[in-house]
């Protein structure tokens, strides 16, 4: 059997330029030298990862092959050499090789197959040049596998294949744009349609300035907004276009940064929103009518108030007794309160609560000009900072006001004593607190309002319960009542 050795000592002998019959003492450390080049020649030739032939341009036969070529076929050294290279590549291939043999041309680069034992097909670039090696021409043929290249140029547009599908299939219009110019590299289908526009026309608008347009704002600007974003951060803009058939629209656009194939880009994401501006319109229309209705409604309320406290003060005329005024007169402050809640609700702008500090201010005032003739020098100390109320709320709070403040008046202040009736208000955590007090005289001891047989006492009592409320009451100096009741859902401090 012949080995490595055998195989390629003719080669050596050639690359020496000595024959066995040449060979003398005196060549010897030469001979050693060249052998030395030869074994490190073919130690570099087998680290490589392409396959090298070495080719007799005579025979087109092998005359030496790289470790990496041999065993990727599938053969030994030993097989390969003395193979016809021809023979290792498709029939489309040969008559390049041939006429590299041929000494027609010096240097072939080829995409062929070559074809190895078993079956095995490897797909490769072959390059082939002439060189002279001892003054005989040997062709040099380095065959680069392209399988691993083909399959990551596969993979690389299987993944622009879905990059263009994702792009392409959201409803969104998506436009990416050149952070420097601001000017459209990149458009998918939806934003063409959104915008009105072929593609063609798209993919090269220059998008940043017809926004920049429409949203009346200066090109050098919005590209500084754009090296802002590029840094982090984002923006959403809202405005007005017009298609290219003349139609006028809105879009909402999105601006985002994104590395896109290597790139910085700035991501431009555009939404229609024609119908729900539209939508808002209608809404905005509806709320405005329901505002003048609600309005109306309660200056019709409020009138009807007024229309009864003036009834009870015609009617209070006609009596005669004095103690039967006193009860039409508070009977008309009782609806005079409810009235001023009306009357301060259509005159908001907020239809769905009532200042409860101007409103008390403007109540209590009212009371204490009722009753400015009783004698004596009362103050008045208010403390609502910020407080509004919705109707069903303010109302009663409205009336546990005017009767506690109406009963301090009539009664804590007797021949012509001076003091100050406070009204105060608090939020605490989800409660809010009511206190009405006074330094007069103050009530019997062991009082219990519950028990109370004044009209306007049992009248807080129940309004109380209503706000579901409590109420506590401290006689200690003068008369103080705390009600402490929980925070409407739409009030505010």
């Amino acid at each position: 059997m012949r080995s490595d050795q055998d195989e390629w000592l003719p080669l050596r002998e050639k690359i020496i330029g000595l024959g066995d019959s040449s060979f003398r003492k005196s060549y010897y450390p030469e001979l050693q030298r060249k052998i030395a080049d030869l074994e490190q020649f073919r130690a570099i030739l087998d680290q490589s990862d392409d396959g090298i032939f070495m080719v007799d341009t005579g025979t087109g036969r092998i005359i030496d092959v790289s470790g990496s070529a041999w065993s990727q076929l599938g053969y030994s050294r030993n097989a390969m050499i003395g193979m016809g290279f021809a023979d290792l590549v498709d029939e489309s291939a040969r008559g390049a090789f041939d006429s590299l043999f041929g000494g027609r041309v010096q240097h072939v680069d080829i995409g062929t197959t070559l074809r190895g034992r078993n079956g095995v097909q490897i797909p490769c670039e072959i390059s082939v040049s002439i060189a002279l090696l001892d003054g005989k021409a040997i062709a040099v043929a380095i065959a680069r596998d392209v399988a691993v290249r083909k399959q990551i140029g596969d993979e690389v547009k299987r993944s622009e294949d879905t990059y263009q599908a994702i792009f392409n299939s959201v409803n969104d219009g998506i436009v990416i744009l050149d952070i420097g110019t601001g000017r459209a590299v990149d458009v998918n289908e939806s934003a063409c349609r959104i915008l009105g526009i072929s593609h063609d026309v798209a993919a090269s608008m220059d998008f940043l300035g017809e926004i920049a347009v429409n949203l009346k704002v200066s090109r050098e600007d919005f590209l500084k907004e754009l090296q802002a974003i590029a840094s982090g951060g984002s923006r959403l803009l809202e405005g007005q276009m017009k298609g290219s058939d003349g139609r006028q629209f809105w879009i909402e656009v999105s601006l985002k940064y994104g590395r896109i194939r290597g790139n910085d880009r700035i991501i431009a994401v555009v939404r229609d929103i024609t119908e729900r501006k539209l939508a808002e319109e209608q809404i905005r229309a509806s709320l405005k009518e329901k505002e003048v209705m609600l309005k109306e409604i309660h200056h019709r309320v409020k009138n009807n108030l007024q229309v009864i406290s003036s009834l009870l003060s015609i009617q209070s005329r006609y009596l005669s007794d004095p103690h039967d005024v006193k009860l039409f007169q508070e009977s008309q402050d009782r609806v005079k309160s409810m009235a001023l809640v009306h009357e301060k609700l259509y005159q908001s702008s907020d239809l769905a609560s009532v200042d409860f500090s101007s409103y008390i201010e403007r109540l209590v005032t009212n009371l204490f000009r009722s009753y400015s003739g009783s004698g004596g020098n009362v103050n008045l100390h208010l403390d609502i900072r910020d407080v509004f109320l919705n109707v069903d709320t303010a109302v009663p709070c409205g009336l546990i006001v005017n009767e506690l403040v109406t009963n301090a008046l009539k009664y804590a202040f007797p021949a012509g004593r001076d003091g100050t009736v406070s009204v105060l208000m608090r939020a605490e955590g989800d409660r809010y607190v009511l206190e009405v007090g006074d330094d007069g005289v103050g009530m019997a001891p062991g009082f219990d309002i519950e028990k109370s047989e004044s009209l306007g006492l049992q009248l807080v009592a129940m309004l109380v319960g209503q706000i579901d409320g409590t109420i506590k009451t401290d006689t200690s100096k003068g008369t103080r009542y705390v009600i402490t009741f929980g925070r409407p859902s739409n009030s505010a401090e």
